[in-house]
């Protein structure tokens, strides 16, 4: 009897399939992630010239997440406070206090590497506010009448100090450049040893990168760091970027990188929306940045002329093809060894769902995409394993899981089950 019966559902789901192959060549859908970032206590954007981040920070933990264009999510808990935290395109920094002095770190979104460096006098620094990028760090401190800015490398050493009109309000980074708002809400460019007034906005008002050389105020007002000229915007969220404007009414926060708008949603998902964003019909390369792209979904991109490794989240590494061990480490240099679901060492065969990759970054899981019975193909076997977990007869694994989640929206349903189909 339950032969017979397990028989009719796998007929029914293969007609499904069918069904859904079909018509599913016209749909095209929003991808969305988890960002971490639900304990923090405060959370920002970046748009940057080589991303699209979200981040923030509880007491102790900095978080940050790349919506696009690959997804990425990193966190790192410090043994201090955290009093404010900054973004370039690569790195996520804290400033934090610890035992009466201030430290500052800085954390490699590609690769996670931490960096740490003591600041100076405890005394000098008001921790409200602070800027990095390119090994440098811009601190607000106490003036004779107003407060300053200083620069500091990153092992702490004072470098050059910075004397705005009225005072520092805020400081930022925007571009790869850092800014600093005065307390009249003026706007300056810190350029080596100089100060260049860039813009002017109302006192106390709030704003957002609004992508390189722009920032967006709460009033709608798309402003230049490089004219000072502004525009005024009838929505809630405006980013430009080289391949268009960008705007929306919804979410928490909002940033975007070239053709990609990304949300952050009031549950703290991000959701990412690009052009025909995973038809599954949409399978023409093309090349951005200098990465293989599928369909409008920019797989990997190049760091230190190294392509960079397709992260499903921050534990675990996406494969999207069949591939031979040896091939993916030449593919990716950063890869320094690889062992099997047991821990073995491995040099040759296929990649297969449940294998790691130590990486210069740590130690990641492999989830290659459609191989749910982890052994290295994809096939109807795969399809079978799906079909039985949607009517319960059998449990997925989390590193399966993730392999069933093609389109990596944290859901694994029959969409996932038609493109798995599609692989082969």
């Amino acid at each position: 009897m339950y032969g017979a019966m397990k028989k009719i559902i796998t007929s029914l789901l293969l007609s499904i399939f069918i069904i859904i192959s079909s018509v599913y060549t016209a749909a095209a859908e929003t991808r969305f992630f988890d960002s971490g970032l639900s304990d923090c206590k405060k959370v920002f954007s970046y748009s940057g010239s080589s991303g699209a981040y979200f981040y923030g920070f509880s007491n102790t933990t900095l978080v940050s997440a790349r919506a696009h264009p690959q997804f990425i999510s990193r966190n790192l808990t410090v043994d201090g406070i955290i009093r404010a935290v900054s973004h370039d395109d690569n790195y996520a920094y804290a400033l934090y206090a610890k035992s009466k002095s201030y430290y500052a770190v800085r954390m490699n979104m590609n690769s996670g590497r931490c960096d740490y460096c003591e600041l100076p006098k405890p005394g000098d620094i008001l921790p409200f506010t602070f800027a990095a990028v390119d090994g440098n760090i811009y601190l607000c401190v106490y003036g004779k009448l107003y407060s300053s800015v200083v620069r500091c490398d990153f092992s702490g050493k004072k470098l050059y100090s910075y004397n705005p009109p009225r005072g520092v309000e805020q400081l930022f980074i925007n571009g790869g450049t850092a800014y600093v708002k005065s307390n009249s809400g003026e706007i300056f460019r810190i350029s080596g040893n100089s100060l260049t007034k860039c813009a002017d906005l109302e006192l106390y008002t709030s704003f957002y990168n609004a992508g390189a050389g722009y920032i967006y105020s709460q009033k709608g007002a798309l402003i230049s760091l490089l004219d000072g000229s502004v525009i005024y915007q009838n929505t809630k969220f405006f980013v430009r970027t080289s391949s268009g404007d960008m705007t929306s009414d919804e979410g928490i926060s909002f940033a975007a990188y070239k053709n990609a708008g990304a949300q952050l949603l009031s549950d703290y998902r991000i959701s990412v929306t690009t052009p025909d964003n995973n038809s599954a019909t949409s399978q023409q390369q093309s090349q951005i940045g200098g990465a293989n792209t599928i369909g409008s979904q920019s797989r990997v991109g190049t760091v230190n002329n190294q392509r960079t490794l397709d992260y499903y989240d921050s534990s675990t590494i996406a494969c999207d093809e069949i591939i031979t061990v040896s091939k993916f480490k030449k593919k990716y240099p950063q890869i320094t060894e690889m062992t099997d679901a047991n821990g073995n060492k491995v040099t040759s065969g296929k990649i297969k769902t449940g294998y790691f990759a130590k990486t210069t970054g740590g130690k990641f899981e492999i989830a290659v995409m459609g191989d749910l019975n982890c052994n290295g193909a994809i096939n109807n076997a795969d399809i079978r394993v799906i079909m039985e977990y949607f009517v319960g007869l059998i449990n997925l694994s989390p590193i399966q899981k993730k392999a069933a989640d093609i389109n990596r929206d944290n859901i694994v349903n029959n969409i996932d089950l038609v493109m798995t189909g599609k692989k082969f």
